[in-house]
């Protein structure tokens, strides 16, 4: 029961760790290298996403973000304006979103898009 108790108390701290999560305001800048996950759940906000991201969420529409690097990008919404430095992966549900990125981890990046006037790829 001992190592059992140990386990827990080691990996508490790991299951305790938190999303950054912006739900409401006019955006701001986040350190990825703080929290590597980022959820946004409102739309008309300006974001600046700097380090290195392992997964950003966004929730909601006419958004605008400036993300350094990100591995997992997925999008829920409609009109959001994405600037991505380094990206692997773009998952895509919804309108008019328009994504662009400098470079892929591995070429090509992996783009899934579902929804109607989407435009995602390298930035020319």
């Amino acid at each position: 029961m001992k190592p059992l108790a140990t386990l827990l108390i080691a990996i508490t701290p790991l299951v305790a760790h938190a999303d950054k999560t912006f739900t409401k305001g006019k955006g701001g800048t986040w350190d990825c290298n703080k929290d590597p996950v980022v959820d946004i759940n409102h739309g008309k906000a300006n974001y600046k996403l700097t380090g290195t991201c392992k997964t950003v969420n966004i929730n909601g529409g006419q958004n605008t973000l400036s993300i350094e690097s990100v591995e997992s990008l997925n999008v829920t919404g409609a009109q959001n304006t994405i600037t991505i430095g380094t990206v692997a992966s773009v998952n895509v549900v919804g309108s008019e979103n328009k994504i662009t990125y400098k470079k892929a981890t591995s070429e090509p990046a992996d783009i899934n898009v579902v929804g109607s006037d989407n435009k995602v790829g390298a930035a020319k």
